[in-house]
Protein backbone atom coordinates (compact mmCIF):
# COMPACT_ATOMS: atom_id res chain seq x y z
CA UNK A 1 0.00 0.00 0.00
CA UNK A 2 1.24 3.23 -0.99
CA UNK A 3 1.84 6.03 1.50
CA UNK A 4 -0.82 8.24 -0.26
CA UNK A 5 -3.76 5.61 0.34
CA UNK A 6 -2.82 4.56 3.74
CA UNK A 7 -3.02 8.93 4.42
CA UNK A 8 -6.60 8.53 2.45
CA UNK A 9 -7.23 5.72 4.61
CA UNK A 10 -6.45 7.19 7.84
CA UNK A 11 -8.44 10.32 6.87
CA UNK A 12 -11.53 8.36 6.69
CA UNK A 13 -11.02 6.67 9.51
CA UNK A 14 -10.79 9.38 11.38
CA UNK A 15 -13.52 11.14 9.98
CA UNK A 16 -15.99 7.69 11.01
CA UNK A 17 -14.29 8.09 14.33
CA UNK A 18 -15.08 11.31 14.70
CA UNK A 19 -18.65 10.33 14.68
CA UNK A 20 -18.09 7.93 17.64
CA UNK A 21 -15.28 9.97 19.45
CA UNK A 22 -15.55 13.64 19.76
CA UNK A 23 -12.35 14.23 21.33
CA UNK A 24 -9.10 14.18 19.02
CA UNK A 25 -6.49 12.83 22.29
CA UNK A 26 -9.02 9.62 22.73
CA UNK A 27 -9.31 9.32 19.17
CA UNK A 28 -5.84 9.11 19.16
CA UNK A 29 -5.81 6.53 21.66
CA UNK A 30 -7.74 4.34 19.96
CA UNK A 31 -5.93 4.60 16.85
CA UNK A 32 -2.60 3.76 18.58
CA UNK A 33 -4.38 1.37 21.39
CA UNK A 34 -4.86 -2.21 21.43
CA UNK A 35 -7.60 -3.07 20.27
CA UNK A 36 -9.38 -6.38 21.66
CA UNK A 37 -11.63 -6.84 18.69
CA UNK A 38 -8.44 -7.14 16.37
CA UNK A 39 -5.82 -8.26 18.24
CA UNK A 40 -3.45 -5.01 17.96
CA UNK A 41 -4.40 -1.41 16.91
CA UNK A 42 -6.28 -0.13 14.57
CA UNK A 43 -3.42 1.44 12.91
CA UNK A 44 -1.15 -2.18 12.61
CA UNK A 45 -4.21 -3.11 11.02
CA UNK A 46 -3.88 -0.52 8.36
CA UNK A 47 -0.31 -1.17 8.17
CA UNK A 48 -0.62 -4.39 7.64
CA UNK A 49 -3.27 -3.71 4.66
CA UNK A 50 -6.41 -4.72 6.89
CA UNK A 51 -7.69 -1.69 6.72
CA UNK A 52 -11.10 -2.72 5.37
CA UNK A 53 -11.86 -4.79 8.67
CA UNK A 54 -11.18 -1.53 10.27
CA UNK A 55 -13.27 0.67 8.34
CA UNK A 56 -16.08 -2.28 8.91
CA UNK A 57 -15.94 -2.39 12.35
CA UNK A 58 -15.71 1.42 12.73
CA UNK A 59 -19.42 1.32 10.08
CA UNK A 60 -20.70 -1.38 12.76
CA UNK A 61 -20.17 0.90 15.51
CA UNK A 62 -21.95 3.94 13.80
CA UNK A 63 -24.62 1.58 12.05
CA UNK A 64 -24.90 -0.84 14.13
CA UNK A 65 -27.52 -4.29 13.53
CA UNK A 66 -30.25 -2.05 13.63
Amino acid sequence: IGNDMTDDVMKVIIKLLSVIINNEVQRDQWINGYNHAFDMSPLEMVNLGREEEVLRYLMYQIEGPY
